[in-house]
């Protein structure tokens, strides 16, 4: 009885082995791509102020919130709050977050200032839903 091995067992665990060797072979190579994706981003923290309350240009029953940021590359032109958030706004999106002309949000902008990656990031400090 010493000495013996049962063979299926030491092939399972041999297969389990060279499966997990595999995967993180195949995890290090798929990232080595992005790990030359080396970016540095530069955080500013800012006031975004609604500057306008207006129809969308799509015309089709959206609305436009035009904001003005107080600093960061978003303070050169006025930005669509809409776009900034992949959302789309209406007037039950505006009562729903008490949104008017003259509210300001604090937000931290996240800007790239080196390499090739998602050029911005905005994180708002205020829940809107």
């Amino acid at each position: 009885m010493f000495g013996t091995v049962n063979s299926s067992n030491s092939k399972k665990l041999g297969s389990a082995i060279i499966a997990f060797v595999l995967l993180i072979f195949i995890l290090t190579s798929c990232g080595s791509s992005n790990s030359n994706e080396h970016c540095d981003y530069n955080k500013v923290e800012t006031l975004a102020e609604i500057i306008d309350i207006k129809p969308h240009p799509d015309g089709n029953g959206r609305i436009a919130v035009i904001l003005d940021f107080k600093a960061s590359k978003l303070a050169f032109e006025d930005q669509e709050l809409g776009e900034l958030r992949s959302q789309k706004i209406d007037h039950d999106y505006l009562v729903r977050n008490n949104i008017e002309i003259g509210n300001k949000y604090e937000v931290v902008v996240s800007e790239i200032i080196t390499g090739n990656c998602t050029p911005k990031f905005i994180s708002f400090n205020h829940s809107l839903e």
